[in-house]
């Protein structure tokens, strides 16, 4: 980074001024440099609220100068105050690029009438790089000659890199990343600046229709059927001005006329007053739903089956664990009904103590294992067999289980065990009985005749 020359110092009451010598001012512009009026221009309250932000405020003369660099700023840099006074703004920019859109924006005084939000990578006194939102605006001096600009900056370095990052993997990934800005006017209505930053990239894993110069967010917000937009559109609304992030799921038209599903999360982050920041990741979830829709038109079938399960009951259950289907008799006998499973996951329907012991079976189960099992439940002996259900292309897509009421063969089988025990006895008993019997006769026997001699 080279500085430019200088021919002199002067002291103030917030130390050295440097002045660069006659000709040097790249501007071209012939105002007089006078840092100490328009530092004192800020006037102390607007000062000691610089001072004491944490956000990077800068305050720039007319030719691009340093008259104020707050703390924060120097934090950020490296640099003192006393050592960028009077220097120029571009001077600390990295890259010749962000040189002369620096230069270009703030010398020509028609293109910073308003708020702009340039991002620029700045060189610190150690030199590394750092990348800095500004928001520059400027104000004209009330009885005073010139203008000040104010630069409040953000030092998005950290974002920035993880927002690339995900923006790699996201493609890595086949999935579609967005980011932008949201406001509110003051009829209520969502203004949205959204970007897709490969778009290429985007249109090849999402082929959709595009007309010339569409950017690629407008267009897949458009292939969105009509239906699904509406209530997107509902849902958006509702969650970003409440602040809060939200799950979409909808389907598109591709290029080619086809129909699929994209799953969407949008993260969302407000950033000022009727403001907010967007990042959403979407992946294309087609077969998930192909697979949900296959399970539901086989469902009819199960319940026929189950409903007139006798002594029982069948369940069937997703990959996340959640009874699709219960039905049978045996509910009923304990109980329950339908509506204590369907629709809700094993740990919302059960105990813990049965979850803990039924989790890891469906899970094995939903890895491709056929199971069977034995256990008590509400007074009752249940046989369990859990089996995979399978898709046309062979993928694990649900459970099945059918679970037999076994309590009163189970008591059977006991009472014909006690009963099969008990005549082992008596028949044991009466062998044992009957050789006392023959032994007790000889002896009886021997007896009698030893009297008689």
């Amino acid at each position: 980074m080279s500085k430019l020359p200088t021919s002199s110092t002067r002291d103030t009451r917030d130390g050295p001024v440097v002045e660069p010598d006659s000709g040097t001012d790249p501007s071209g512009i012939a105002d007089v440099f006078d840092p100490l009026s328009l530092a004192d221009a800020l006037g102390p309250i607007h000062a000691a609220i610089i001072d004491s932000t944490s956000a990077v405020i800068v305050a720039l003369d007319d030719a691009g100068r340093f008259i104020r660099f707050n703390p924060a700023a120097e934090q950020m840099s490296g640099y003192r105050f006393a050592e960028v006074r009077g220097t120029y703004f571009w001077e600390y920019l990295a890259s010749p690029e962000d040189v002369k859109a620096a230069r270009s924006l703030i010398i020509d005084r028609g293109n910073i009438a308003c708020p702009c939000n340039p991002s620029w990578h700045w060189s610190t006194k150690v030199g590394k790089t750092r990348l800095i939102s500004w928001n520059m605006v400027e104000t004209r001096l009330l009885d005073r000659a010139g203008r000040l600009i104010v630069g409040t900056g953000e030092d998005i370095t950290d974002r920035h890199s993880a927002e690339t990052r995900l923006h790699q993997l996201a493609t890595e990934a086949r999935c579609l990343l967005w980011h932008g800005d949201i406001s509110k006017d003051q009829k209520g209505i969502l203004h949205w600046s959204g970007f897709v930053d490969d778009e290429e990239a985007a249109e090849r894993i999402f082929p959709i229709d595009r007309i010339p110069g569409q950017s690629f967010l407008d267009a897949f917000y458009w292939s969105r059927l009509q239906a699904d937009r509406l209530v997107t559109d509902r849902v958006s609304v509702e969650a970003i001005t409440a602040g809060k992030s939200y799950d979409l799921e909808y389907r598109y038209r591709t290029k080619s006329g086809d129909i699929r599903w994209l799953g969407e999360r949008t993260s969302v982050e407000k950033v000022g007053p009727d403001a907010w920041r967007a990042v959403s990741i979407g992946i294309d979830i087609t077969e998930r739903k192909e697979a949900e829709q296959a399970l539901v038109k086989s469902e009819a079938l199960y319940r026929t089956i189950a409903r007139n399960f006798p002594d029982g009951a069948i369940f069937l259950i997703d990959v996340d664990l959640r009874y699709a289907v219960a039905q049978g008799a045996g509910l009923q006998t304990i109980g329950l009904s339908p509506a204590d499973f369907e629709g809700k996951t094993i740990w919302e329907a059960l105990p813990k103590d049965v979850c803990d012991v039924l989790e890891p079976l469906y899970r094995k189960m939903l890895a491709g294992a056929t199971m069977e099992w034995e256990m008590p439940f509400r007074g009752h002996l249940y046989s369990v067999r859990g089996m995979p259900v399978c898709n046309e292309d062979a993928t694990v897509c649900a459970g099945l289980i059918i679970s037999q009421d076994i309590t009163e063969a189970k008591q059977f089988e006991a009472q014909l065990i006690q009963t099969y025990n008990i005549d082992n006895m008596g028949r044991l008993a009466g062998r044992i009985a009957h050789d006392f019997n023959n032994v007790l006769t000889a002896v009886l026997g021997y007896t009698e005749l030893a009297q008689s001699q």
